[in-house]
């Protein structure tokens, strides 16, 4: 496959053991990690085969939760003040499921985590001692090593992070579930046309064993460790049952 950002950079992804790249003069450095590990990455572990989520995910009593949403719904500040807590970080924006185990499991990916100025400010971090990805972007680069892992980790519990006036949590219907996960995969474009099916059976397989909840969250930074708080409490709920 052939991904073109045309006057930045190409890459050619092939049988999902090899990236090729093509970048223009000057461009910046910063520009070709960011889609190498974004976009490039994802198709990549399509290609070998994985259900590929747009996620955050972290480590919660041996066992992966993991945030989907769209973009700027939050998903890295949740798993990072999750890590502040002492979670280990998993993955963060691209989440790889296998899902021809018994259990769905997931593939770490590299301990960091993309956040906003005002996201790191909130976790008592300073914005300037962490690098920006470019020069495009507000957002930096966060080292979060902690307890970092190398070896997949069975999948438990996703949440389906909006905006809302209040922040609460509820169960999705199987069926509102299902549509869920493939709203959030990612790189819908990767999964039409006879890839379509065997998306759909990685999504059911994920449902067979994996709860999903919707995680309402009012956009107030300064809401999240109590945001914290009910997820603990939450996840430690869905472990009992």
């Amino acid at each position: 496959m052939y991904l073109n950002w045309e006057g930045t950079v190409r890459f050619r992804v092939r049988e999902g053991r090899e990236v090729t790249i093509a970048p223009t003069p000057l461009v910046e450095e910063g520009v070709i990690r960011a889609l190498l590990m974004g976009p490039a990455l994802a198709v990549l572990l399509h290609q070998r085969g994985l259900l590929i989520l747009h996620a955050s995910a972290v480590l919660m009593n041996r066992a992966v939760v993991a945030f989907l949403g769209q973009e700027g719904a939050g998903k890295s500040t949740v798993a990072a003040i999750l890590h502040k807590c002492g979670h280990p970080l998993v993955a963060d924006d691209v989440v790889a499921v296998q899902t021809t185990a018994t259990a769905p499991l997931v593939f770490p990916s590299y301990p960091q985590l993309n956040l906003s100025p005002d996201a790191l400010a909130s976790l008592g971090r300073n914005p300037g001692s962490s690098p920006r990805l470019h020069s495009g972007v507000e957002k930096r680069a966060f080292h979060a090593a902690s307890g970092f892992s190398l070896d997949p980790v069975p999948l438990h519990l996703l949440y389906i992070l909006a905006k809302g006036p209040r922040t609460e949590i509820e169960t999705l219907q199987p069926q509102e579930a299902f549509v869920e996960l493939l709203r959030h995969s990612y790189g819908t474009r990767l999964i039409r046309g006879k890839a379509a099916p065997g998306h759909f059976r990685q999504c059911v397989n994920v449902l067979k064993s994996v709860s999903v909840r919707r995680l309402q969250v009012r956009p107030d930074l300064s809401e999240l460790s109590n945001l914290a708080k009910l997820i603990n409490n939450d996840a430690a709920e869905r472990y009992g049952n």
